[in-house]
């Protein structure tokens, strides 16, 4: 599921959605502004709402039921980024005269001021590990991207760039390698994806990687470009410059944030499988798509116990090919995301002669 702040209501509203864009639920419907919200791996939904007069961090149920206000402060407090155990939440407030950031239980209580300069503090976002945060602050001058630790010591500037850094997001830690160094994940910010996705564009670059343009796929539509923020996993926020057919309205201005996806389980030799479904979660799914991305970028595919990217497995009717082609061209490339994403929004896929059709059940045979 996806959780999102739309004004198609007359004011901004946070709303939730399946991933192809079905069942959009209106979960604030609050006459004041409910926008920027962040989803708790353990289901809370935590968002920042002017409701009681100024702006206060909330957190509610996936359905909008059991809103909470947590801050409860005479100061601004906004936006909301739950600790990976959802323990804790970070936000930022002017509760002391300038933007700073905080970070509080998930109930509200303990608040504690992390940052403290003459400058504006905001967009913290926690490390995969919980043990950090990255932050925006323009205390050099201009807005730079910080790393600190979680008691708010050992502020780094990462970008020392003369150009303005927005929206840090971590690179979500990788499970299937358990020896990774705490604090090490790279972090992917709007700047780093250097240009947006216009129609027709061939591609954009990013630090660990590049996203190729779903425009010559037909995933993107066409018409009048307008900017739509999608937080992409492994990827951070990817500014798309065109309106989307995933379910909102053309025009309208969305942050999108992933709800978690379920730990990947193994695929023994001879089970069945859904055709498409690379992470072995029983669908496919953008997710699998941007795991094939990553794969052809030299990236961790972050798959678990599932059959290896490239590794050849037997597959009945288009046996043996590497895991991960399914279109059966013989390689693992963007193409075959591409296709996954065509499949997943609902749009025809062209599949090779006697190659198992996307969402097919699939006996596999490492």
């Amino acid at each position: 599921m996806l959780a999102f702040h739309t004004d198609r209501d007359g004011n901004f509203e946070v709303y939730t959605m399946n991933a192809d864009g079905s069942s959009q639920l209106n979960i604030s419907n609050n006459p004041a502004v409910d926008a920027f919200p962040n989803w708790c791996a353990n289901g809370p939904v935590a968002y920042q709402s002017t409701r009681t007069g100024n702006s206060e961090i909330f957190t509610a149920n996936p359905d909008g039921t059991n809103p909470v206000n947590v801050t409860n402060d005479a100061g601004n407090d906004a936006e909301p980024n739950w600790s990976p155990d959802c323990s804790k939440i970070a936000f930022d407030s002017d509760r002391d005269g300038d933007s700073e950031i905080f970070t509080m239980d998930a109930d509200g209580a303990n608040p504690l001021q992390l940052t403290a300069n003459g400058g504006l503090d905001f967009e913290a976002a926690w490390s995969p590990e919980g043990d950090g945060l990255a932050f925006i602050t323009d205390r050099d001058g201009d807005f730079e991207v910080y790393s600190m630790g979680a008691d708010g010591t050992g502020a780094v500037n990462l970008t020392t760039d003369p150009a303005a850094e927005f929206l840090p997001d971590w690179q979500p830690l990788d499970t299937a390698s358990p020896t990774a160094t705490p604090g090490t994940t790279p972090i992917v910010t709007e700047t780093a994806l250097t240009t947006a996705v216009l129609a027709g564009a061939t591609e954009i670059d990013v630090d660990d990687g590049s996203i190729f343009s779903l425009a010559s796929f037909g995933i993107i539509g066409a018409g009048t470009p307008t900017e739509e923020t999608f937080t992409v996993a492994g990827f951070g926020s990817l500014l798309l410059q065109a309106p989307l057919q995933f379910g909102h309205d053309a025009g309208e201005s969305v942050a999108l944030a992933s709800e978690p996806t379920p730990t990947p389980t193994a695929t023994p030799a001879g089970e069945s499988v859904v055709w498409g479904d690379n992470n072995c979660s029983d669908s496919a799914d953008p997710i699998d798509s941007l795991l094939t991305l990553r794969f052809d970028a030299g990236l961790s595919t972050n798959i678990g116990d599932c059959p290896a990217f490239g590794q050849v497995v037997e597959v009945a009717n288009a046996s043996p090919h590497p895991w991960g082609d399914v279109d059966c061209s013989g390689f693992v490339n963007p193409i075959v995301s591409l296709k996954l994403l065509r499949f997943d929004a609902g749009l025809g896929v062209t599949q090779a002669a006697g190659c198992p059709l996307l969402g097919a059940t699939v006996s596999v045979t490492e």
